[in-house]
């Protein structure tokens, strides 16, 4: 008879998402991107200050990861275009045929 009093150890990262420390996983490409441009533009185009080049990356960075937290496709999906369905006819022909029916 199976005992069902003791507990099964589990792994406990089991439906977590991934991450590199607090920041999650799906935010350091877009992160990333605005450092670099914020350093790039700022600091080595128009000869800002680093502290405002690191301040202004935090703004965007902050506003970023505000917008597509934990439920990002609520933000993103607004740049998908939704697909266009009409019905029709199409104009059915073997691949080897020379001309069309």
């Amino acid at each position: 008879m199976v005992n069902t009093d003791q507990y099964v150890p589990i792994n406990q990262s089991v439906g977590q998402a991934v991450s590199l420390g607090p920041v999650p996983a799906h935010q350091l490409i877009p992160l990333g991107l605005s450092f670099c441009g914020s350093i790039f533009f700022l600091y080595l185009y128009f000869r800002v200050s680093l502290y405002v080049c690191l301040l202004l990356w935090g703004w965007t960075a902050a506003t970023w990861w505000i917008l597509t937290g934990r439920k990002r496709y609520r933000y993103t999906n607004r740049w998908t275009r939704s697909p266009n369905w009409t019905r029709g006819f199409i104009a059915v022909a073997p691949l080897l045929a020379e001309e069309w029916v």
